[in-house]
């Protein structure tokens, strides 16, 4: 996500909602937004428990809350572009998941 559009999103099964309307499901390849201002976001990332040889390394406001073997859950919640930036990167594949961006808040579980 970066000024006003977010760029390579491929993911295939998704619900796009707007103010709890539907406006499309499955495969959507890329979102433009034409204007806003006071972005808010609902969007999490749930980063399932996995055991070990998996090695995860998680940092919040600059501090490291993980780093190593580790085998918690882990749920972003309300992610969204970084202040000092604007910038928000998610890359998910079958053997990661990479996130740098923003977030109101974080759980393990």
């Amino acid at each position: 996500m970066n000024g006003n559009h977010i760029s390579r999103f491929a993911f295939p099964d998704v619900t796009v909602l707007r103010n709890g309307n539907t406006l499309g499901r499955g495969n959507i390849t890329g979102i433009w937004i034409s204007q806003y201002s006071g972005l808010t976001s609902s969007l999490s990332i749930v980063v399932p428990a996995v055991s070990s040889p998996v090695w995860t390394r998680f940092e919040y406001n600059n501090v490291t809350i993980i780093n190593g073997n580790n085998n918690q859950p882990i749920e972003l919640l309300n992610v969204y572009p970084r202040a000092s930036d604007g910038f928000m990167r998610l890359d998910v594949k079958n053997t990661n998941v990479y996130y740098d961006g923003a977030a109101t808040d974080y759980q393990l579980t």
